[in-house]
Formats: C-alpha cells, sequence, structure tokens
C-alpha cells in the first residue's frame, strides 16, 4: 500500500511523495490499495474534462495535514469524484463545491461494493449531493456528511436501483427555498431495498423549505431516528412500498403557515401515497409536530395491511391520523395519541378519520387516545 499526497499550491508537479507531492488529480491513475490525500486548507480546481474515478479495491481519497478539509472546485464537470468498481473505496474529510452545471457532486455507481463516503461537506448547485446508483451496488454507507442545497439544486442524497446500505449521521439543509421543485428532497430512496436510512437531520429551522424529508420508493426499508424540519410538503413519503419501517423518527413543520399546493391532502407529516398500493408497512413510534396532517395513509384499494401504532401528533392543523386505506389486508390503528392544539385556528380536523368514502373497507382503530392541550392562563 502506497500513500500518494497532492498540494495545488505548488507550482510543479511532484512525484506524489510527502516530500515532493503531486499539484493536480489529472494524469494520475488511481489503483488498488493506495491512499491519496490532498493537503488539508488547500482547494483543486477540476481541469476541464476531469473527475477523479476510483475504480479498484480499497481506494481512499481524504486529507492529509491539519486544518480546514481539502476543497474540491468541481468546476462545471458533471461529477467531482466517482467509485464505479472495486470493493471498500473511501471517500473522506473533503469538501465539493458545486458550480451549478453538474449531475451529481459524488457518485458511488456501476458495481461498486462496500464503498464509504464519509465527513464530507457537500454544496449542491444543480442537481444531487451524494448520488448511489446501480444494480451492482451494494453494502454504501454515506454518514456524518453536511450537505447543502442551494438555489437550482434538487437532492441531498439519492439511491437508485440497489440493495442494502446505511446512510446514518447526515445533516442535510435546503437554502434554495424557492418551493419551485418537487424533486428538493433531503433523501431519497429510488428503488432501493434493504436500507437503513438513520439518525440523520433533514431541515434545521422551519424555513428549509424542502419539498419532501425522506422518500421511500423502494422495498424493505428501515427509516429511523431521524429528525425532519422544514418541508412544505411532506415529511416522511412512502409511494408504493411493501415492508418499510417508519419509526421513531421526529418531525415537525411540514407546512410553512401560509403556502402549501392546493391538494392538501398530500400534506403529511407521514404520509403513505394516496393511490400507490402500500402494504404491510410499520409506522411506529414517530412524533409529530406542527404539521398539516400528522399521519396520513391514503393507500390504494390494492394496498392495505399497514400498522400504525404508538405515534405522537402534536397540533396536526387538519387531522391527527387519516385512513383511507386498501381492503386486501386489515390495517391496524392503535395506541396512538392526538394531541390537538387549544387554538381554534389551528384545530380544524378530526382526530383519527376513517374515510368512508375511500377503500377503507378493513380498517382496526383500537386503544388510541386523542386530548386536546389546556389553554394558558
Amino acid at each position: 500500500m502506497t500513500t500518494y499526497y497532492i498540494d495545488p499550491d505548488l507550482a510543479v508537479d511532484g512525484d506524489g511523495s510527502a516530500a515532493t507531492p503531486f499539484n493536480t488529480y489529472a494524469g494520475h491513475a488511481f489503483t488498488a490499495n493506495n491512499s491519496y490525500l490532498q493537503k488539508a486548507g488547500t482547494t483543486f480546481t477540476a481541469p476541464s474534462g476531469t473527475s477523479i474515478i476510483l475504480g479498484g479495491d480499497n481506494i481512499t481519497l481524504g486529507k492529509y495535514g491539519s486544518g480546514a478539509d481539502p476543497v474540491y472546485n468541481q468546476n462545471g464537470e458533471a461529477y467531482a469524484i466517482v467509485v464505479n468498481a472495486g470493493d471498500g473505496c473511501v471517500v473522506e474529510d473533503f469538501t465539493i463545491v458545486s458550480s451549478g452545471t453538474d449531475t451529481a457532486c459524488i457518485a458511488v455507481s456501476t458495481a461498486a461494493t462496500n464503498a464509504t463516503v464519509r465527513r464530507c461537506s457537500v454544496s449542491v448547485g444543480n442537481s444531487i449531493g451524494i448520488y448511489v446508483t446501480g444494480a451492482g451496488v451494494t453494502g454504501v454507507t454515506i454518514s456524518d456528511n453536511d450537505i447543502t442545497i442551494n438555489a437550482g439544486g434538487k437532492v441531498g442524497i439519492h439511491f437508485v436501483t440497489g440493495a442494502g446500505g446505511v446512510v446514518s449521521g447526515n445533516t442535510i439543509r435546503n437554502l434554495a427555498a424557492d418551493k419551485t421543485s418537487a424533486f428538493q428532497t433531503g433523501i431519497r430512496l429510488e428503488s432501493w431495498t434493504g436500507a437503513i436510512v438513520k439518525e440523520n437531520i433533514i431541515g434545521t429551522s422551519s424555513t428549509d423549505s424542502f419539498s419532501m424529508g425522506i422518500r421511500s420508493d423502494g422495498n424493505s426499508n428501515v427509516i429511523t431516528e431521524n429528525a425532519v424540519t422544514g418541508c412544505y410538503a411532506n415529511g416522511i413519503w412512502l409511494v408504493g412500498v411493501t415492508g418499510n419501517i417508519v419509526s421513531g423518527n421526529t418531525i415537525r413543520d411540514v407546512w410553512d403557515g401560509t403556502v402549501y399546493p392546493a391538494a392538501s391532502a398530500s400534506l403529511g407529516g407521514i404520509y403513505l401515497n394516496k393511490g400507490s398500493a402500500n402494504t404491510s408497512n410499520i409506522i411506529c413510534r414517530n412524533t409529530v409536530i406542527d404539521c398539516y396532517r400528522g399521519i396520513s395513509d391514503l393507500t390504494s384499494a390494492a394496498g392495505g395491511g399497514n400498522k400504525i401504532y404508538g405515534n405522537i401528533i402534536y397540533h396536526a392543523l387538519l387531522n391527527g391520523i387519516d385512513c383511507q386505506t386498501g381492503s386486501g389486508t386489515q390495517t391496524l390503528i392503535a395506541n396512538n395519541t392526538v394531541v390537538h392544539s387549544p387554538t381554534p385556528a389551528f384545530n380544524a380536523g378530526h382526530g383519527i378519520v376513517q374515510q368512508l368514502g375511500g377503500a377503507a373497507t378493513d380498517v382496526r382503530i383500537v386503544n388510541n387516545v386523542v386530548t386536546c392541550d389546556v389553554l394558558a392562563s
């Protein structure tokens, strides 16, 4: 194993040793079992047509020295860093600056296995912060990154067509705040199965204005212990999925108080998509605060069998829990607590609603508590 050093501030390209580092990534191969470390506090601006491509086993891309993380300026390239093959590659301790014309800042793709992206700061100017895609991609860990979505950005972390992996400890904020894109999403699992999404912070204030905090379009994902704040559509959104577990999350401020889409049925702290066959999902022990709706299970007639239990919903503007679910398998709504606001303007709906005009024909509602805050004297 060899460690190569990169110092972009040097005038002359060296041999990559500690004594005479490279001054560029361009023209140097990234080979298996080696580390490539950029000097702390330096900035590398990618030349036209240049991305860092890691395609072997156990390659590490990181920093050396003390001080601020090194900066990689994407400079209009589609990707800054791509892990597209190999096993056990690591990208860590980098700041990636997007120019606004990119596809993604960091990508894990094609046939990469057990790759890790950690402790990176990513500024998204056009599309996606960290993009994981490929039927052969498995075992990816995306952890402890700080991601900012700027004007034009769409998704903080986007998994597409793969399996397994962990997304944990990341902080994602949206500074675009323009409410023009349905894709301004913290984390999306698109056709991805078996991922664990845990302990992430999505939105750091009620004005972060994500469209969606976490969206799952894949089966058997676990979404747990996340904090979602400041969405104007849905905190956590399940779309036509089976066997997801949504547990122990805290979701708040899923509406901005004045502006939200006309299709207000779509607004929820946790929303099982209307018209989609969501089946046998578990929604449990979540806390939902100050949202338009608390938990909405508006699954199509082909779905059903979801279990909604042990949740606490504070101050839903409309209904604490909505149910218009399929009739194939019994849906359970049990042991939830719905606390209405004492302010009439924030208490226009009901605690728990089974929408009789919909498809809800086999729903068991048991041992729930619906109450109201006491007015302050």
